[in-house]
């Protein structure tokens, strides 16, 4: 439920300095229409940067799963969604926004003849227009793993998921 009244809250603060931004402009444009101005080619460009910054600002769940599951890990060729949807079962990707940080999330499940066990990892999207990514949490089976056994782990899952694609 806090994704969803985070989610509101960045609508209402967008929405808020849009309003601003609308207001700004148009008394701007009152006082350049009282002084004899010809306004309408740069008021134009203004509203097209502030359209073009909103769009940049509010991206759907998708979009940001999209960025994790199209990205990659290591030096490899291969995407972090083809991996870990070939590799679980029942995967599952859900964007939600923690401390004003924007996290994806996967869970799936690993079943082979030695082992069975639930992962969630939560990747941490970065940069400016929040384009890229780290991994900054994994659990298995609830338990959370350290930075050497999440090494160890994901090395596990992409040298398993290369023997497989070798075989088929």
């Amino acid at each position: 439920m806090s994704g969803i009244k985070a989610f509101f809250r960045g609508v209402k603060k967008i929405y808020s300095i849009v309003i601003t931004v609308v207001v700004i402009l148009f008394l701007i444009l009152w006082a350049l229409d009282k002084m004899g101005a010809d306004v309408e080619e740069p008021v134009n460009k203004a509203i097209q940067k502030v359209d073009q910054a909103v769009q940049k600002s509010v991206r759907s769940d998708e979009e940001y799963i999209a960025i994790v599951k199209e990205g990659k890990l290591f030096n490899t060729d291969v995407t972090v969604g083809e991996v870990f949807d070939t590799m679980y079962a029942e995967p599952t990707w859900k964007h939600f926004t923690s401390d004003g940080k924007d996290i994806v999330e996967f869970n799936g499940i690993y079943y082979s003849q030695d082992t069975n066990y639930s992962l969630m990892v939560q990747f941490l999207l970065s940069g400016d227009e929040r384009d890229s990514f780290q991994i900054a949490f994994m659990q298995v089976d609830g338990r959370s793993l350290s930075d050497d056994q999440k090494k160890i782990l994901l090395d596990s899952i992409y040298n398993e998921y290369e023997t497989i694609k070798a075989f088929q």
